[in-house]
C-alpha cells in the first residue's frame, strides 16, 4: 500500500508556492506532481494544514451497519436464509447490498452459515489420528500436502525400462533402439 508524503515535505512545498513559485515549478523543484500540490493547496485552504488524510481501512461498512436491524431481520427467523434471499428481501426495502458486503458483516458479527450439524465419528474405523481435532489438516486417510489426488507420484520405472532409456541416451546404436518393442529369444534372456 502506499504511504502518504511527509508533512515536512508538503509544507515547504506549498512555501514555495507561497512565496511566488506557480505549482508546475515548485513541483519539478520538490520532485512531486503538480497534481498534489494543488492538492494539498486545497486541503490547507479547507482544513487549514495540509495533513494527509487516513490511509487504507474500511470505508464502505459503516452503510450497511447502519442498516444492521433490517439486516438481522432479513436472516428470518431462524437464522437461516440465504445471502441471496436476504439480498432480495434488502432489496424490496430499498436497500442493495453486495453479494461480498453481507459475508463480511457475517463475518464481523460472527454469523456463520452453516447449514448442516457436525457429523459423528466413525465407529468403524477411525479418521483422525489421536492427537489430532475435528477439521484439522492432520488426517490419516489424506493426500500428501504437497499432492493432490491428481498428482500423486506414479510408479517407479522397472530396472529394464531404465536400461532402454539409459542405452538409447548413450546412443549405442540404431540396431539397438530397432530392437527395443521386439521379444528376445529365451536364449538370450
Amino acid at each position: 500500500m502506499s504511504k502518504a508524503l511527509s508533512l515536512d515535505l508538503r509544507v515547504r512545498v506549498l512555501a514555495a508556492v507561497h512565496a511566488g513559485a506557480t505549482h508546475r515549478e515548485a513541483a519539478e523543484r520538490f520532485g512531486v506532481s503538480a497534481a498534489s500540490v494543488s492538492r494539498w493547496r486545497t486541503r490547507e485552504r479547507e482544513q487549514g494544514d495540509a495533513r494527509p488524510k487516513a490511509l487504507g481501512g474500511d470505508r464502505r461498512s459503516k452503510r450497511i451497519e447502519a442498516c444492521h436491524e433490517i439486516v438481522m431481520a432479513a436472516l428470518g427467523p431462524d437464522g437461516d436464509a440465504t445471502i441471496e434471499e436476504m439480498r432480495r428481501t434488502l432489496a424490496a426495502q430499498g436497500l442493495s447490498f453486495g453479494f461480498g458486503t453481507i459475508q463480511r458483516f457475517f463475518a464481523r458479527h460472527d454469523i456463520t452459515r452453516k447449514k448442516r450439524p457436525r457429523t459423528l465419528r466413525s465407529k468403524a474405523a477411525p479418521t483422525l489420528r489421536n492427537d489430532a481435532r475435528n477439521g484439522s489438516k492432520g488426517n490419516s486417510i489424506s493426500t500428501q500436502s504437497a499432492c493432490s489426488s491428481s498428482t500423486k507420484p506414479g510408479r517407479q520405472p522397472t530396472w529394464r525400462a531404465v536400461m532402454v532409456v539409459r542405452r538409447a541416451a548413450s546412443g549405442c546404436g540404431s540396431a539397438f533402439l530397432m530392437d527395443i518393442g521386439k521379444r528376445r529369444p529365451s536364449s538370450e534372456r
